[in-house]
């Protein structure tokens, strides 16, 4: 970012009183709080980050706990001054209560001689991910006693390139130290995860590993995590070939390191209105539980599967709605867990909508909603609903056999061939959701707007009642096989 002369000025004139002003508010800090975390990253060239925890407080005895890694590494922990009186190592959870799946609760009591100071260190093979030239240093989850205040260190290669928007929160400095880049954060609370976006001058030993029709491009580094990924791909492609009816030819996956804007997006396929491009996954959920990272890989080639079957990126809320539940069912029958938390998040927002999901019906991709994951979960929730209701993975087979050697671009030709494969009328179902359907099937509409208005006619006893009646006699006769 370039600088203006005056804020050079300001620069040269101000370090004093900076120094004095951190040196008063340290004083403050000791008063108000019981003791300081002082949490050191540094990041090497290949992203393994050396994790420093200090915790050191000037009173003669005292309580504190902290997040410790549970099954992700080891650490170990060393009493610098004064001792540990106590220690439990328990289950650990956020402030809302649900558990953390890799940290434990480390709460100790400690006695000063005269400071207390005490030392956790431990490593991150993959603190940052880098796809050179890009690099993204996504902390370990910080979360201690809110007696206690916390201050976090970064310190990135001599060779990477960082700026003040590249760093959240935002720091309190940034400077050289040692040869390397020192990024200081003074934390607001007790709760961080600390998210940097940087490049890096060195070049990439990047590698193309294959396995017949699979090919994953990536720096070296990330070898085991691609053949992971081409056997994950090969185990469920037999499936999707029987679910879908069609065999892929090239599958090209690509990794990529995230900006603090790709945060939320764990994979996307590039669509140019006639085909689709290459899978890209982002790095940084590999950090997630078993299943979470395979969900998003599987997400992404079922897509692949739902193009070459007959069914339009344009009809986007099919597409997203089979990704999504595929996936999920998939890899939660392999009994990887990580997908859990997909599920339940698509799950709740899909109640929250209270099944009106009409407003999917022209979700394109060229388009991107703020409120997305209402439509993921709308998408997911109507696939959910019909193929658990009407025949499962069988009425897949059924409807891509039915669209053999055709593309499917709106949601009416998709519904009526829905209707042959299922041999049941399901549009009522839709216009229930919210989908408008026009041509002959308006008579449905007419029926649903009906019974709602009699609902609401109770003084046209017995005339509403019998009313009714008749319409749900139509109604059935509309949608029966």
């Amino acid at each position: 970012m370039r600088k203006t002369i005056f804020t050079l000025i300001i620069m040269l004139i101000i370090p004093l009183i900076v120094n004095i002003s951190y040196s008063y508010n340290d004083q403050i800090l000791s008063q108000q709080y019981s003791g300081t975390y002082s949490y050191i990253c540094d990041v090497d060239d290949d992203g393994i980050t050396k994790i420093t925890i200090i915790y050191e407080s000037s009173r003669s005895s005292g309580e504190s706990w902290l997040l410790v890694p549970r099954n992700f590494t080891k650490y170990t922990i060393r009493e610098i001054s004064g001792r540990i009186k106590s220690s439990e190592l328990k289950r650990a959870y956020t402030a809302t209560g649900e558990e953390f799946t890799f940290y434990d609760n480390y709460t100790f009591t400690y006695i000063g001689s005269p400071v207390f100071k005490l030392e956790i260190n431990y490593t991150m093979n993959n603190g940052a991910l880098i796809v050179e030239p890009n690099c993204f240093f996504y902390s370990p989850q910080i979360y201690f006693s809110q007696r206690d205040a916390g201050i976090v260190y970064i310190y990135l290669p001599g060779n990477s390139r960082v700026s003040r928007s590249g760093v959240q929160p935002s720091p309190t400095d940034i400077g050289l130290e040692g040869g390397k880049w020192k990024i200081t954060i003074r934390l607001q609370s007790n709760s961080a995860r600390i998210a940097i976006e940087y490049t890096t001058m060195q070049t990439g030993n990047m590698r193309v590993y294959s396995d017949g029709i699979f090919q994953v491009v990536t720096p070296e580094r990330y070898r085991e995590v691609a053949e992971n990924l081409i056997k994950t791909y090969k185990t469920f492609y037999n499936n999707l070939t029987k679910i879908f009816g069609v065999n892929l030819t090239i599958v090209k996956v690509m990794f990529f390191a995230p900006r603090i804007a790709d945060l939320g997006t764990g994979g996307y396929i590039p669509f140019n209105g006639t085909h689709l491009g290459n899978i890209y996954l982002n790095l940084l959920y590999i950090r997630t539980a078993q299943g979470f990272w395979e969900q998003i890989a599987l997400h992404e080639l079922i897509h692949h599967f739902a193009w070459k079957a007959g069914i339009s990126p344009n009809l986007l809320w099919v597409h997203e709605g089979l990704a999504e539940y595929l996936s999920i069912k998939l890899t939660m029958n392999m009994g990887w867990e990580g997908a859990l938390s997909r599920m339940k998040t698509l799950e709740e927002i899909s109640l929250q909508l209270k099944e009106n999901y009409g407003f999917i019906q022209w979700w394109n991709p060229v388009e991107t909603p703020s409120n997305i994951l209402n439509y993921y979960a709308a998408s997911y929730a109507i696939i959910k609903t019909i193929l658990e209701g009407y025949g499962g993975l069988n009425l897949l087979q059924k409807l891509f056999n039915e669209i053999k050697g055709l593309t499917i671009s709106d949601t009416e030709t998709f519904i009526n061939y829905l209707n042959i494969a299922s041999k049941k009328d399901l549009t009522i179902k839709f216009i229930e959701w919210g989908f408008k359907i026009s041509g002959g099937l308006w008579i449905y509409k007419e029926i649903i707007e009906a019974k709602y208005i009699l609902m609401r006619k109770n003084f046209a006893q017995p005339f509403a009642w019998i009313a009714n009646i008749l319409l749900n006699l139509s109604q059935r006769l509309l949608t029966s096989e």
